[in-house]
């Protein structure tokens, strides 16, 4: 029986040996109902039942003949809350997922006879050893860009896949997607909610399909959504001053604003060209004698959130000013 509530796997470790003799032996007692099924034949070589739960089911060969004394060692599996076995045949594994030959839930059986010279020696029967260990998902930053997310995590040895999912709750209650078993230690998560955060977990299993226990997790909130600014403005018109200081209004749903940067454009004409300096501590100097001198210069900021979303270009520029000689510095965005 097991010896912890929540068990559901038991190893059975043994060999099947020979010694040359002639006359059939009994591998071992033909009794009961069994879980999983070893038949070994002269001719055939070692087989494997893919029972179907009721007693019967479809012999499949493992390609593994037993000469004179020979010893083949075996690993089995049983997964009682699945209802099926593996089967390792000299540390090799050869059939993942056969199913019970009878419905068994509380004790581990095996049953395994032959028409030839052969018996099971040192059988050891258990909880499932050799179960790999947690894996280690890499650090999260606290906002992903958009609305997928790549999840990395650590290589374990022995391991055969991962299972990666992903949740709404930190506690896991209701999944909201997973990977599916996969060898990668890499996957991407898509269709992920602007403004949500996702809990990230994994789990390992090896190539006898013994599955380790969860992960710690790690956690990321979406954003997927541009800031948004605009330049102010208590002046509209003209003035002599060479240099204009700005500042302007920004906001964040999502992880925060930034920087704000500042575009311009000279007599109405050409693509709008960034200014080299961001807003720092909400003002910019616009130095229009660095810029193209007297003339008409339409504005407007555009900020980038601190994933990497930048605001698209308004339609029509924020503010319009014509400069038409130097004198001084005028203040005339104001920041609220």
């Amino acid at each position: 029986t097991f010896s912890a509530a929540g068990q559901s796997r038991v190893w059975i470790e043994t060999a099947i040996c020979t010694d040359g003799s002639t006359e059939p032996a009994a591998i071992s007692e033909d009794a009961g109902e069994f879980a999983a099924q070893l038949y070994f034949s002269r001719t055939e070589g070692l087989l494997a039942l893919d029972g179907d739960g009721s007693g019967g089911g479809v012999w499949r060969p493992t390609g593994t003949m037993l000469r004179a004394d020979q010893t083949v060692r075996l690993a089995i599996l049983l997964d009682f809350a699945s209802q099926r076995w593996h089967l390792l045949v000299n540390d090799r594994l050869v059939f993942s997922g056969l199913g019970f030959a009878w419905p068994c839930t509380q004790f581990s059986f095996l049953r395994a006879y032959s028409d030839g010279p052969a018996w099971l020696d040192e059988v050891f029967a258990g909880p499932a050893r050799g179960v790999p260990a947690k894996p280690h998902l890499v650090f999260e930053p606290s906002w992903t860009r958009g609305t997928e997310n790549t999840i990395r995590w650590g290589t374990l040895p022995g391991v055969a896949a991962y299972y990666l999912e992903w949740s709404r709750q930190p506690w896991f209650s209701t999944a909201a997607g997973s990977s599916g078993w996969q060898s990668s230690t890499v996957y991407t998560a898509r269709g992920l909610q602007d403004g949500q955060i996702y809990y990230y977990r994994v789990k390992a299993r090896n190539e006898a399909g013994a599955e380790g226990p969860w992960s710690e997790s790690v956690s990321s909130r979406q954003d997927a959504s541009p800031p948004e600014s605009r330049l102010t403005s208590t002046f509209n018109g003209s003035t002599t001053s060479a240099i204009v200081v700005l500042s302007c209004e920004a906001s964040d749903a999502g992880s925060g604003v930034r920087e704000v940067r500042l575009y311009w454009r000279h007599n109405r004409t050409g693509p709008y060209t960034l200014w080299p300096a961001a807003f720092s501590n909400n003002r910019l100097d616009f130095n229009t004698e660095l810029a193209r001198g007297r003339g008409t210069y339409e504005l407007y900021s555009l900020a980038e959130d601190n994933v990497g979303n930048i605001e698209p270009p308004p339609d029509k520029p924020d503010v319009v000013i014509q400069i038409t000689g130097p004198a001084g510095v005028s203040r005339w965005i104001h920041y609220r």
